[in-house]
């Protein structure tokens, strides 16, 4: 899968050093190396324009998890979170450094039992609470987790894209997504468009109850990122 985690940095930079227009790594204080990239990645978009570019271009059931909430065939779990300027507030994928602060969720889904994928298993929604003082642009992203129980650092996440993501960033209270996920671990991260920014958030999980689930929250590491607030 791509460039992994555990490929050292300068490995992974002699490949970089050789192509033009890709990001690039360098060295700085507080780590080996640093990432360094040249185009941004995601982008905010409005309502309106969001509805359509889904309509259109993304397989993936946006519509919120109200309804399913309700309903006998899946189990939920909720997390209340926070991002803190300084600690987990680490904005979008355009500086993955500060994205990889973000806070990230484990769930692991299946076993032995259910060693197939199943379709429409899982339902992730990401809300604001303090949407109407402090409202912000968010997005969802989930990946893939080669290393359970381990955070993903900002080299992994440089490398591998999202499996699913709800991405562009959009102002609303609440979003979601529907997603199909085989036997295995995996790591949600909600994020806000800007970083160094505090705000609270909830994030609500629905699993189909015949499908063994656990979830916990892991410890990311933020010891080499600095952040200034004026």
């Amino acid at each position: 899968m791509g460039c992994h985690g555990s490929h050292s940095a300068e490995a992974v930079a002699g490949i970089n050093s050789k192509r033009n227009n890709e990001p690039r790594f360098s060295n700085c204080n507080g780590r080996i190396t640093r990432l360094i990239q040249d185009d941004p990645i995601d982008y905010c978009t409005d309502a309106k324009t969001d509805k359509i570019i889904r309509r259109l271009s993304l397989p993936i059931d946006y519509e919120t998890a109200d309804g399913a909430q309700n309903s006998k065939k899946y189990r939920k779990w909720q997390i209340h979170g926070k991002w803190i300027c300084g600690l987990s507030s680490g904005g979008s994928r355009n500086n993955i450094e500060l994205f990889a602060t973000n806070p990230q969720f484990e769930i692991v889904v299946g076993n032995h039992t259910v060693p197939y994928a199943v379709k429409d298993a899982v339902i992730v929604s990401l809300k604001q609470n303090n949407f109407r003082t402090n409202p912000a642009f968010i997005a969802l992203f989930i990946y893939k987790n080669d290393t359970p129980g381990n955070c993903l650092l900002a080299e992994y996440l440089f490398c591998e894209p999202p499996l699913y993501t709800t991405s562009p960033f959009i102002k609303k209270e609440m979003i979601s997504m529907k997603v199909s996920l085989e036997p295995g671990s995996y790591v949600i991260i909600p994020a806000m468009f800007q970083p160094h920014r505090d705000n609270d958030f909830s994030i609500t999980i629905l699993v189909l109850k015949d499908i063994p689930t656990s979830l916990h929250q892991l410890k990311v590491e933020t010891e080499s990122v600095i952040y200034f607030k004026i």
